[in-house]
């Protein structure tokens, strides 16, 4: 799996204001953002299609979600994603690519 640099900080991000919130909400949380990156691989297409040929996946209980690329052999993570946050603010980082 691939993460982008700026999704790590997106998620780094998240949890720390969690963390500063609610501790508990902060260890859920990552938890379940490493339940959701783990169970990329195995069936990426199990997500929903999104914009610009990406695929997200939702965060339970979180307004967060994981904004993924399907290669042929391995997964790229561009962004983890509030729900409130502008749209298309990742887009960019396609442009990135190799």
């Amino acid at each position: 799996m691939i993460l982008h640099p700026q999704a790590i900080e997106e998620a780094r991000s998240a949890f720390e204001w969690y963390r500063d919130q609610n501790p508990p909400a902060a260890t859920a949380f990552q938890a379940e953002l490493e339940r959701i990156l783990e169970s990329l691989p195995a069936n990426p297409r199990r997500w929903p299609a999104y914009e610009l040929c990406t695929r997200r996946a939702f965060l339970k209980g979180f307004p967060h979600f994981v904004v993924f690329l399907e290669h042929e052999d391995d997964i790229e993570v561009l962004a983890i994603v509030h729900t409130r946050r502008k749209p298309g603010f990742w887009w960019s980082r396609l442009e990135e690519q190799p």
